[in-house]
């Protein structure tokens, strides 16, 4: 009777198991972004920074959603659906303009989505006094 070798399965295994463990943990989705307005002017009035993005509304984690421009890190102050279902992030525009400059600002939208998939969307956005 052969005698087979177990060892070269368990390697097999294991380096299944392991790929699978890295997939896992880099799970996340790349978010498409319409940040509106896309030129701010710093002496403009008005009341929003509204963020558009392609992720349905009914699969976004809204506690978990932050706006990053820079070092700062804002809260989402009000949460809409459009008309296609997808989810929609707005901003008191006072505390964007606190942390934006000319010439310009990326930002970056990032949170989770109800399944614990991180996702991210960055655009940028023309500054002016």
């Amino acid at each position: 009777m052969k005698r087979t070798s177990v060892l070269p399965v368990l390697a097999f295994v294991a380096a299944a198991a392991l790929l699978c463990a890295v997939v896992t943990a880099e799970d996340s989705v790349e978010a498409s972004i319409k940040i509106s307005p896309n030129v701010l002017a710093l002496r403009s009035a008005g009341n929003w920074l509204t963020i558009h993005t392609d992720l349905a509304y009914s699969t976004v984690d809204f506690d978990s959603v932050t706006l990053t421009i820079g070092d700062a890190v804002l809260a989402v102050d009000r949460v809409e659906v459009d008309d296609c279902g997808n989810y929609v992030a707005k901003f008191v525009l006072d505390n964007v303009k606190a942390v934006v400059a000319p010439p310009e600002s990326t930002m970056t939208l990032a949170g989770s989505l109800k399944d614990g998939t991180a996702f991210a969307g960055t655009g940028t956005i023309r500054v002016k006094q």
